[in-house]
């Protein structure tokens, strides 16, 4: 399974760091950090040129430590100079899945609904040190306040998140006139049913109700990423296969609806 995720990791449209749960436990969202910047190190070894890569860290809000701001702003720095040495375009994530709404009673209630922590400065270094910076969170947030976020990406669970993320139409479009893009979680990993037609139908119908210019919608989705939900860093061998295959399915019939070629970046 390790070699396989490597493989996967480095033959996507855009490569990607990948946490390897299955591995090792402290390739864990929480844990990781502490490797500093060990995951990129192996990472660097799997690309034989200079190529768009992605990679993610534990949020600020999200590690919650007194000294999680200052952590998380030097491991995300040093990650991205690392990964710049040998020419490659970053994109650099920042995961909250801490940002999330959810009722306090909820068994998720004490590691959720957290007041963001230090997000915006961490995504300013990151811009500062020459990446494109992202946040993900795979729950509902205050959508309209993370629109306002200094970001180039916003990711999030398409059938979970697209509509609460365009329910304010004034600040979402806003943040795409501005140059803002998406990492649309359009396939889910937690196991309930889906058709992929169906998931990408109702991607195209909130954005295309969201924008009301079809050449900005067309912009929007030319310089967006398709994901899954979540990682699959848990998924047994089978379902990663199946997964990325339907992911490549749900970004090729995406970009189709919208008059574009099937790969985002090379």
């Amino acid at each position: 399974m390790p070699a396989e995720a490597l493989a996967a990791a480095r033959e996507a449209d855009i490569p990607y760091v990948p946490e390897l749960l299955q591995l090792d436990p402290s390739e864990g969202l929480l844990q990781r950090i502490t490797k500093g910047s060990e995951p990129i190190l192996r990472f660097r070894l799997l690309l034989d040129r200079p190529r768009w890569v992605k990679a993610q860290l534990v949020g600020p809000t999200t590690l919650g430590t007194p000294d999680a701001k200052q952590l998380v702003m030097r491991t995300a720095v040093e990650n991205v100079v690392l990964l710049a040495r040998d020419g490659h375009q970053v994109i650099f994530f920042l995961d909250e899945p801490s940002l999330a709404r959810h009722p306090t009673a909820s068994p998720q209630g004490a590691l959720l609904n957290r007041e963001p922590n230090g997000d915006e400065e961490v995504l300013e270094a990151i811009r500062g040190a020459g990446a494109l910076a992202g946040l993900h969170c795979c729950g509902n947030t205050d959508w309209s306040r993370v629109l306002g976020w200094p970001l180039d990406f916003i990711g999030f669970d398409a059938r979970l998140s697209i509509d609460a993320l365009t329910e304010d139409g004034a600040a979402f479009r806003r943040y795409v006139r501005a140059g803002g893009a998406l990492a649309i979680g359009i396939i889910p990993t937690s196991g309930a049913p889906y058709v992929v037609r169906e998931l990408v139908d109702a991607v195209e119908a909130s954005l295309r109700a969201s924008i009301h210019s079809a050449e900005e919608c067309t912009a929007l989705v030319a310089r967006s990423l398709v994901t899954t939900a979540c990682g699959l860093g848990l998924a047994s061998a089978a379902d990663a296969r199946r997964i990325n295959s339907e992911l490549r399915s749900a970004q090729a019939l995406l970009r189709e609806r919208f008059g574009l070629a099937p790969e985002a970046r090379a």
